[in-house]
């Protein structure tokens, strides 16, 4: 839709604006992309335009010349300025004229030959072509005014994508009362506009949030933001803490209800210091989601600040369960080492055989109970802070 917008100044220009919303894998609407495209040149081409017929209608006189010439020459400046063109489409003999513009924005110099309708088909994209045509006609017989977007293909092969508007059917002169075979007026008149990098910069936008998801996805990793009265998730984080993304962002008393009993009090302190203190967190909690898997994750928040002034908090969720179990593995492991260690030293030392440990520069680290008895000699403890020598490498035996 396009309207007009007050500036600081107090003065109103014309905006185009243009939203998509963007969607969970589920079709869950998330939030909108937008973009408020400045279009008053257009409509002030629009205007010049419309004033050169309204003049050209009346008698012809040098003034009226002169204003009409200069009406054009801003026309042509305006669609320069802001790249946007129009066109008039005869819809008996299907002939179109363009304006200077209008044939730049096709990649051709300014009237360098008369335009049809074939011509004009033929550089729209093939892909684009029967659809684009099919649903101008149902828009003009519907009363509506067609608003397009399609590709177009230059001579030089580059693609680009522009955007037309269709008013509804005229006359070329006012009074005319010529009429096509259903009774409407014979002419159309539209814009069209090259919004090639517009578009671009959008799918890249697209690109990066979808690349962004997959990169989460595949860490195990789900980020969230808050400023103070709203709060929004990824579709990872939702995951991770086995929410329903339809129902939106948990509250805080159900946020805290799938904290394991064990965690819910630290949790719940933290999340109070943070909207006190306005500081961030470091909190690893064991989780048990809606299914009743139990998961540890990790909660890792940052104050947002700019120029002094607090804006509220982001944040990441990281499934570190398996780390989690990695750890506790680990420390089991070393528990059993240090367990089987002393089972295997007391196996030693009540061994017959003379039995000794020598180090890498064949220094004596350890004798059992038998080779000590053997050499009449005992056991001493080492001096702490010092490195553990035997009494076989101190006796220099």
């Amino acid at each position: 839709m396009s309207f007009r917008v007050r500036n600081a100044a107090g003065g109103y220009r014309w905006f185009l604006s243009r939203a998509e919303p963007v969607r969970a894998s589920d079709g869950t609407l998330l939030y909108w992309v937008g973009v408020n495209l400045d279009i008053e040149e257009r409509k002030q081409g629009e205007f010049y335009l419309t004033e050169g017929q309204r003049l050209a209608s009346g008698p012809t006189n040098s003034l009226i010349t002169d204003d009409l010439l200069e009406s054009k020459a801003r026309l042509e400046e305006a669609q320069r300025v802001a790249h946007v063109g129009h066109w008039e489409w005869d819809l008996e003999t299907d002939v179109v004229v363009w304006s200077d513009e209008t044939y730049r924005i096709f990649g051709l110099r300014p009237q360098e030959r008369p335009m049809d309708l074939a011509t004009v088909r033929a550089m729209v994209h093939p892909e684009d072509r029967e659809s684009l045509y099919h649903g101008v006609d149902e828009d003009l017989i519907a009363g509506v005014r067609p608003d397009a977007e399609f590709r177009i293909v230059l001579p030089s092969g580059e693609v680009r994508t522009v955007h037309a508007l269709t008013s509804k059917r005229w006359s070329s002169m006012p009074g005319d009362s010529k009429k096509d075979a259903l009774g409407l007026p014979y002419k159309l008149f539209g814009t069209v506009q090259d919004i090639t990098e517009r578009r671009r910069a959008e799918e890249a936008l697209q690109r990066t949030q979808a690349h962004f998801r997959e990169a989460q996805r595949l860490a195990q990793m789900g980020s969230w933001t808050s400023d103070g009265s709203s709060c929004h998730w990824s579709d990872e984080l939702y995951q991770i803490y086995g929410f329903d993304q339809r129902s939106g962002v948990p509250t805080t008393e159900q946020f805290l209800a799938i904290i394991h009993p064990q965690d819910r009090a630290s949790m719940a302190d933290a999340i109070k210091m943070m909207l006190e203190q306005n500081r961030g967190c470091d909190v690893t909690t064991q989780i048990v989601r809606p299914d009743g898997e139990l998961r540890y994750v990790r909660c890792v928040a940052v104050p947002v600040v700019e120029q002094g002034v607090f804006k509220g908090f982001l944040g990441v969720g990281m499934d570190v369960t398996e780390q989690e179990q990695l750890t506790e593995e680990l420390r089991r492991s070393a528990h059993d080492l240090r367990k089987s260690e002393r089972e295997l030293q007391q196996i030693l030392d009540f061994a017959p055989q003379l039995m000794g440990v020598f180090g890498p520069n064949h220094e004596r680290l350890y004798a059992n109970r038998v080779t000590l008895d053997y050499l009449g000699l005992c056991c001493v403890l080492p001096h702490r802070g010092t490195r553990k020598r035997s009494r076989l490498e101190t006796s220099g035996i």
